[in-house]
């Protein structure tokens, strides 16, 4: 994910978690005689916080779905450290770097069993292989 495209999650995560804010905002000035100026102060305010909040999070997706894509692209490196952790990921950063071990580990093993059959067959005599065709 690139710098943009957080960009525009961030801004499309602020709109989400902004509307019952500004609901709510608007029906304390329309019905309790809340300031506007201070209900929109307040409104900056928490908008400024939420996106505090919410930027190190998608940042770290992000790093999470780069892994991922290195793992379905057969990327053999060493898998890149993860991001300090996020409250809201839970074990995500966890289950990833264990399913990209298990992953590499697989295909080892596949390889491993590929290159004992193909040894094998190598081995056979020429007449062998000729009659099973």
């Amino acid at each position: 994910m690139t710098a943009p495209e957080i960009r525009r999650r961030l801004l499309i995560g602020l709109a989400l978690l902004a509307a019952p804010l500004a609901a709510s905002l608007l029906a304390l000035v329309a019905f309790a005689g809340l300031n506007p100026w201070a209900a929109l102060l307040a409104g900056l305010f928490c908008l400024a916080v939420m996106a505090a909040l919410l930027r190190p999070h998608l940042i770290h997706l992000a790093t999470l779905a780069r892994q991922v894509q290195g793992l379905a692209e057969d990327d053999e490196s060493e898998t890149p450290p993860l991001p300090p952790r996020s409250a809201l990921a839970g074990d995500l950063d966890d289950a990833i770097a264990d399913a990209v071990r298990a992953w590499r580990q697989r295909r080892r093993i596949v390889e491993q069993m590929v290159r004992t059959d193909q040894a094998i067959i190598e081995r056979l005599p020429d007449p062998l292989i000729l009659l099973d065709r």
